[in-house]
């Protein structure tokens, strides 16, 4: 008895987990001419451009989970999966469906498209509703026995029992030890849900003694019903109330088998094996061009081609779409055993569409969106009538409406009128400005719209030169800018006169080529350093300021180099060189002494006989002394460096006042 207890239970948890639903994915592929990753990109956490999973599926209410799923677009027919590239794991749940972890079969990359096609695993060969509704009990108490008309009653295996009834009206009566029998009559006509609850009190039902029996199927695993209530899958083994019981077998893609069980006490009963008739054909789906989305009865059988498959007898709508390409829907009638393949070429929906322009480059913008430049040539541009407006700086928009037909090639070249001017300016040197804006130096061409135009040529110590233009449609003007320089002048004159006549003159370091002393200097305004050179003479140099207007005149007093203050200011600056150098390295000597002095004491310290002693004692005395007179006799120089100093920086001066004079 225990044992059997054991195995209605098994026998009921796996009942329960077959009315679960199962997840298919019948394809998964990679889509190189799909750019929705492109148009429609979406980055992850990492920065990184997603990939996009497409999921055809006639399924509903889907949920999907993965730790690098970054986003989910639902459309229309298809969900949209925004995963990070390398994904390898998604997650796929439903109500009443099993979960699936799906590893994903490719290596999935950045900015590429992927499809995957999902369906329901007992729908892949797409079945019919039988002509019944479904009628659930809910019951207060478990194990209570329901019976209708004059069949055996059938004990529950739960709180729960469930009908599958054609729709009409039946009166089931509920039994349990301990408990008042309740009848209830129920109107069907769709799916319902009835709570029922038992009293306590005395059951007048009286039960037979029970039997045992066993039932089987070809193919295995078809539903068992008994009394209309579902309570288990071919092979079936069960203990029964002893009495009459309706049997129906079901099974998906197969004819459903009605016969009626008569079971007495302690009687065990194994059914002959019922062999279900088929009830399904064979379908495949070929079309030219391949991934078109395949539709049956409006559920989605994948993309083309689609292999043979089972499916339910019956009439069906077959109905192919592919974007681009006009949809084809037929209706079919499958007879038992049929086997069809169905081969579709589609008729496309676009045709060719070439823009040209002249000029070429133009923007190209199609019903008010920009596509690109002129030439452009889409082989596959959706039939219907578009507006089409070519445009480009300084030429006049055309606009134009193009119909474009299913397989024919429409070429349109725009014309363009001019709308615009050109002006060439040249101003040597200078910065140059339209309407107040810098927009080159020393030479400038623009092509402009028709108009009025303030041309400016600045430079330094030049007035501004400056140009209204009128520009025409057409025009190709050349204008020249040329600033006027702002001038002054200086005499430059050397003395003694005789002696330093013919002395070269330097402004600004640069040598004025054909001038000599004395002349006459034309320069711009500003500031400069004119320096004189004349051979057996110091050089000399005086700085001027020239305003506009000025006549300037600057005399130069030439001095040899023999008793001149440079001479002496040289000579000091040797003596003071030659003293600085002489008490660095006294006194350095004096450094070196006191080095070795402190050897000597730590010698003296260390010693380990009397003489030796002394030895380090009388070198040490010498070392210090030796340092003491060398600090000493480095004042002197050191003395003297800074006198000499003193006179360099005097006769500097002195050379600096009579340059000046």
């Amino acid at each position: 008895m225990k044992n059997s207890t054991i195995i209605i239970i098994i026998l009921f948890l796996f009942s329960m987990n077959l009315l679960a639903d199962e997840f298919v994915v019948q394809s998964f592929n990679s889509v190189i001419s799909d750019l929705s990753a492109r148009t429609y990109p979406k980055k992850d956490v990492n920065d990184e451009f997603c990939a996009i999973i497409k999921v055809s599926t006639d399924l509903t209410g889907l949920t999907f989970y993965s730790n690098q799923l970054e986003d989910i677009v639902k459309n229309q027919y298809d969900y949209w999966l925004y995963v990070s590239p390398g994904t390898r794991y998604i997650e796929i749940s439903k109500q009443n469906f099993i979960k699936l972890p799906y590893e994903v079969p490719l290596n999935l990359e950045s900015s590429k498209v992927y499809t995957m096609v999902l369906t329901n695993k007992d729908k892949k060969g797409i079945s019919a509703t039988e002509n019944t509704v479904q009628l659930t009990f809910k019951l207060n108490e478990s194990n209570v026995y329901i019976s209708r008309g004059n069949l055996a009653p059938l004990e529950t295996r739960g709180k729960n029992a469930s009908f599958k009834l054609p729709p009409g009206q039946y009166t089931f009566t509920f039994t349990k030890n301990g408990f008042n029998d309740l009848t209830k009559t129920v109107a069907l006509n769709k799916d319902e849900i009835v709570n029922i609850s038992l009293q306590p009190g005395q059951s007048t039902s009286k039960l037979k003694l029970p039997g045992i029996v066993l039932i089987s199927s070809e193919p295995t695993g078809a539903e068992v019903f008994i009394n209309d209530q579902k309570v288990g899958q071919t092979p079936y083994t069960d203990q029964l109330i002893a009495g009459n019981y309706s049997l129906s077998i079901r099974k998906k893609l197969y004819h459903t088998s009605n016969s009626t069980l008569e079971l007495g006490e302690g009687e065990s009963v194994t059914v002959p094996t019922i062999s279900l008739k088929p009830k399904f054909a064979y379908i495949a789906v070929n079309t030219a061009p391949s991934q078109a989305k395949i539709y049956l009865d409006n559920k989605l059988l994948g993309e083309s081609p689609i292999a043979r498959q089972k499916i339910e007898s019956g009439n069906h709508s077959v109905r192919i779409e592919k974007d681009l390409y006009h949809t084809e829907e037929q209706n079919i009638l499958f007879n038992d055993g049929d086997d069809k393949p169905l081969t579709y070429d589609l008729k496309p929906a676009f045709g060719e569409l070439i823009i040209n322009s002249v000029p070429t480059g133009a923007e190209l913008s199609i019903d008010g969106n920009v596509v690109g430049l002129t030439p452009y040539n889409n082989p596959k541009q959706p039939s219907r009538t578009y507006n089409v407006k070519v445009s480009k700086n300084m030429w006049y928009p055309v606009e134009e409406e193009i119909i474009v037909s299913d397989g024919k090639k429409v070429e349109k070249t725009l014309i363009l009128s001019q709308n615009s001017g050109t002006f060439t300016i040249t101003a040597e040197g200078a910065d140059i400005f339209v309407n107040d804006e810098k927009v080159g130096k020393g030479t400038f061409t623009q092509k402009s719209y028709p108009g009025k135009y303030s041309l400016k040529a600045t430079k330094p110590k030049h007035r501004d030169a400056t140009k209204e233009i009128f520009l025409k449609i057409g025009d190709n003007q050349e204008i020249t800018l040329t600033p006027e320089p702002i001038l002054a002048s200086v005499s430059i004159i050397s003395q003694p006169t005789m002696e330093t006549m013919g002395a070269r003159i330097f402004v600004n370091n640069k040598v004025i080529p054909d001038k000599t002393t004395p002349a006459v200097l034309p320069l711009l305004i500003g500031d400069y350093n004119i320096t004189l050179k004349h051979k057996g003479y110091l050089d000399l140099s005086k700085p001027v300021t020239l305003s506009e207007g000025d006549q300037k005149k600057i005399t130069f007093n030439m001095q040899t180099y023999s008793g001149s203050m440079l001479q002496k200011e040289n000579a000091w600056k040797r003596n003071k060189r030659f003293s600085f150098a002489a008490s660095v390295l006294i006194a350095g000597a004096g450094i070196y002494c006191n080095y070795m002095g402190d050897q000597a004491y730590d010698d003296f310290q260390t010693a380990k006989t009397t003489n030796g002693a002394d030895n380090a004692w009388d070198k040490c005395n010498n070392m210090y002394g030796f340092r003491d007179i060398s600090y000493s006799v480095s004042v002197a120089p050191l003395v003297f460096g800074v006198y000499s100093w003193i006179k360099q920086d005097k006769y500097q001066k002195l050379r600096y006042e009579v340059t000046m004079e």
